[in-house]
C-alpha cells in the first residue's frame, strides 16, 4: 500500500510594495544613530550573566533590523530591482521576541531603540509603516 503525503498548508502572507518612505540622508542618520547598538561587548561565554547576552543580542538584531529597512529604503531612492530585505527584517523581528519571551509591537521596538539614542519622528513613522507591511 502506497504511503499518503502529507498535505501541508502554504500561508499566504500580504504582499506590500509601499515605500518605507526614507530619504537617503535620513537613512544615513538612522545608521550613524543606532550603530552603538552592535558595537556593545558581549560577556565571555562561560559567563553566568544571562541578562546581559540577552541584552547584548537584542541590540544586535535592532542594529539588524535598522540596517535592512535603511538598505530597503536605499533600493526604493535607487529604484533598483535588487531583493528587498522584508524576510530579514521579519526574522530579525521574530529573533527579538523569542529573546524576549513575547511578541513584540512596533511600540516595543521604538522603546528598544529609544535606550540608545532619542528615535526621530521619521524613523519613528517609517518602524510602524514597515511593521504593517511585515505583520499584516
Amino acid at each position: 500500500m502506497a504511503k499518503k503525503k502529507a498535505v501541508r498548508q502554504k500561508k499566504l502572507r500580504l504582499v506590500d510594495n509601499s515605500p518605507v518612505g526614507l530619504t537617503e540622508s535620513q537613512c544615513q542618520a538612522f545608521r550613524v544613530l543606532y550603530r552603538v547598538c552592535a558595537q556593545q561587548k558581549s560577556p565571555p561565554l562561560d559567563s553566568q550573566d544571562i541578562k546581559r547576552m540577552i541584552r547584548v543580542h537584542l541590540g544586535r538584531f535592532l542594529y539588524i533590523y535598522v540596517e535592512a529597512l535603511c538598505h530597503d529604503a536605499g533600493l526604493e531612492i535607487a529604484k533598483s530591482p535588487a531583493r528587498r530585505t522584508v524576510r530579514l527584517r521579519r526574522d530579525a523581528v521574530d529573533a527579538m521576541s523569542k529573546l524576549c519571551g513575547h511578541a513584540l509591537s512596533v511600540n516595543d521596538i521604538i522603546r528598544a531603540l529609544s535606550r540608545y539614542a532619542p528615535v526621530p519622528e521619521f524613523a519613528a513613522s517609517a518602524i510602524r509603516r514597515d511593521f504593517l507591511r511585515i505583520f499584516v
